[in-house]
């Protein structure tokens, strides 16, 4: 009678491939366990950047809130400083001709008298009367060194008799300046003591 052995016979197994099965497969559960978490990373940077993104997003809003604000206070400075300028000018047109008069009462002799004054285009026109030369020429030397008074000249000299006294009747012109400085002023205070 014949065996036949149906179970065969014992295979030995190679230690080698054993261990490069079990190498390959926890390998390649390593591999599939760094992708997930690597995507899990991922996920998480793709979450945070996107949370900054929507922050920065955000302050730049309300930094183009503020850029407009200040745009808006920058406009109104502007305006204001504008505003300020023409109360300078006015306070300036304001004072100017009480200033000048007062500049044209100091250089005045006593042996002159005003009769008019007109102004206009910021050329003055002064008529008046003197007893002598002398103090005619004094009052135009006092206009000159007035910073409100620029370019004296005399338009005319008319002598005549009024009971018995001699009179000159005369007319200067001279350009005028409202935005004299005071400092300017002591020149005219200074040549009047001397």
């Amino acid at each position: 009678m014949i065996k036949i052995n149906l179970l065969g016979s014992k295979i030995e197994q190679n230690p080698y491939l054993v261990t490069f099965m079990v190498t390959w497969i926890v390998g390649l559960t390593l591999f599939f366990l760094g992708c997930i978490f690597w995507k899990i990373s991922l996920s998480s940077n793709v979450k945070s950047l996107e949370e900054k993104n929507n922050n920065l997003k955000s302050q730049l809003a309300a930094l183009e809130e503020k850029t407009k604000e200040v745009n808006k206070l920058n406009d109104i400075k502007e305006e204001l400083r504008g505003k300020l300028k023409v109360i300078d000018i006015l306070k300036k047109s304001k004072l100017g001709p009480v200033k000048l008069l007062d500049n044209l009462n100091i250089a005045l002799p006593s042996k002159i008298w005003l009769e008019s004054i007109e102004e206009s285009n910021q050329n003055i026109l002064i008529a008046g009367k003197s007893l002598d030369d002398p103090s005619l020429s004094l009052f135009m030397k006092a206009l000159e060194y007035s910073p409100y008074f620029s370019n004296v000249d005399l338009n005319y000299s008319k002598q005549f008799f009024m009971d018995e006294v001699k009179i000159k009747d005369f007319e200067i012109k001279a350009n005028v300046s409202y935005s004299a400085k005071e400092d300017d002023n002591s020149k005219l205070n200074n040549k009047e003591k001397k």
